[in-house]
């Protein structure tokens, strides 16, 4: 009888931990998918439009949350593929810690507030189709030291009512900003 025990305890352990393993991959948004490989690549693809926002809710809530939520601590770099449409979630990568490293597909055009919240990145390259970056972008990107400012046409971020998104207090570690040859356009909020 207690070997029988024995054996319960120990499939009954077996199921428990397969149970609580972290979700990997899954669909999100209009027509998108995600999944994290091994290496801690989160990749964004599909072809659809992204959320508005990812920020304030719980998949229990049913509120807006960042999909990858389970997986948070794993992720180290993003790729968000070209085929990913339109406006880069507000808190889409909040408190994603590990994250040092983003690659913003072409298909994105406005990049909104908190998306780069609480990452490990240094360096961030704002492609040529951004029309909009919102104040509060980078606000606790304590890391971002250099800023490769490509956006050809990039519009005004409405009234200021915060300080502008590369101020010193949301990005303190900021110490080079690098305009491109075909920018044409700079937001006098942006620095």
């Amino acid at each position: 009888m207690k070997k029988r025990n024995g054996f319960l305890v120990i499939v009954l352990l077996v199921a428990a931990l397969t149970a609580v393993q972290a979700q990997t991959e899954g669909t999100f948004g209009t027509g998108l998918t995600w999944a994290l490989s091994g290496d801690g690549t989160l990749t964004i693809g599909g072809s659809g439009s992204m959320p508005v926002s990812m920020s304030g809710g719980s998949p229990a809530s049913g509120g807006a949350y960042q999909p990858w939520v389970s997986v948070l601590n794993s992720i180290t770099s993003v790729v968000i593929e070209d085929g990913v449409t339109g406006t880069l979630s507000i808190g889409a990568f909040a408190n994603c810690a590990n994250v040092a490293q983003i690659t913003i597909g072409k298909g994105i055009t406005e990049i909104r507030d908190s998306v780069f919240q609480g990452t490990a990145i240094t360096s961030i390259v704002i492609p040529e189709q951004i029309v909009s970056i919102s104040l509060d972008t980078f606000r606790g990107a304590n890391r971002l030291e250099t800023v490769y400012f490509n956006a050809v046409n990039c519009g005004d971020m409405g009234a200021i009512l915060d300080y502008p998104p590369f101020h010193q207090s949301k990005t303190p570690a900021l110490k080079n900003i690098v305009i491109g040859d075909t920018v044409v356009r700079i937001p006098a909020q942006l620095f």
